[in-house]
């Protein structure tokens, strides 16, 4: 498969041999209407199955080798040869870091701002650069603590949050009106499976939503996917997974159906740690009662 986005254009094969023929014919299409293929710009990034072992590809055009890279950057996104969006992650933090930082002495430390206009300036330069693309992500528990502690810095440096302030992290999120990082991925996700789903059968995220295994089987356990975390989040909204499709149908009404459903999701997390926290509190409390009691 071609996929062409401007004057770029990515070739998919599902082997070493069909990815050369796709280069050759090309290559052949592109010399017709005189253009010329870039053989600097031009890379090949080779993703093994689970279990296999990497080994560079050899691929070449008009008898020049192309350059086998582990990281390939294509429309802002960085794909990696293991499927891991650990380079993705840390690009993204990279660039969030760099636009907050830019705002430090002209807007983060002035105090003749005002708290909310700080976080909707936060909203539009920080976070829209830290989740871009994020609502193709396969992340995993680790990748969403990372995302967390990035969001968690950033606005008790804005709010002027020190460590003896002593607030935890859904009290930052309440005082300084933003939801977490998890919600809003979340919502990202929901809003572009709505639209996937909405799409002709023909078109390319569809048939990758929806495909399955013709041959073989996977390896058994729990494996992070794309389709499991949207149907984990589904669930955490309390949408039921078959109405998907009836429901995302109509644009307007499947938005406000999965924003009403985020935001009981977020509301469940935050009276889970709530709940977490006050058993941990009774049971250091009830740990210094014998001794106190011992001590009377």
């Amino acid at each position: 498969r071609d996929l062409l986005f401007a004057d770029d254009c990515a070739l998919a094969a599902g082997s070493q041999e069909e990815l050369q023929r796709l280069c050759d014919c090309f290559s052949t299409a592109s010399r017709r209407f005189g253009l010329t293929i870039s053989i600097k710009k031009t890379e090949v990034l080779y993703q093994p199955a689970r279990g296999n072992a990497y080994v560079a590809p050899i691929i070449s055009i008009e008898g020049k080798p192309l350059n086998a890279v582990e990281h390939f950057k294509y429309l802002g996104g960085t794909i990696s040869n293991d499927a891991s969006p650990d380079a993705e992650i840390t690009s993204r933090i990279a660039k969030a870091t760099a636009a907050f930082g830019r705002l430090t002495k002209r807007l983060w430390t002035n105090r003749n701002i005002r708290l909310d206009t700080k976080i909707a300036v936060y909203r539009a330069a920080v976070v829209t650069s830290l989740l871009f693309g994020c609502e193709t992500w396969t992340l995993k528990r680790a990748h969403i603590v990372r995302l967390e502690k990035f969001h968690q810095t950033s606005l008790r440096r804005i709010a002027r949050i020190r460590w003896f302030h002593k607030l935890t992290n859904y009290e930052v999120l309440s005082l300084c009106k933003i939801r977490s990082l998890q919600s809003m991925i979340e919502s990202a996700l929901l809003r572009w499976t709505g639209h996937v789903t909405r799409m002709k059968d023909h078109r390319i995220p569809k048939a990758l939503l929806y495909g399955r295994l013709v041959s073989g089987a996977s390896s058994r356990g729990n494996h992070t996917t794309y389709l499991n975390n949207v149907k984990s989040t589904l669930r955490a909204c309390g949408i039921n997974l078959p109405r998907l499709e009836k429901l995302a149908a109509n644009r307007n009404h499947w938005r406000a159906t999965y924003k009403a459903g985020i935001t009981k999701a977020e509301n469940d997390r935050v009276n889970r740690l709530i709940d977490k926290r006050q058993r941990r509190k009774a049971r250091m409390d009830l740990a210094h009662q014998p001794a106190q009691n011992q001590h009377n």
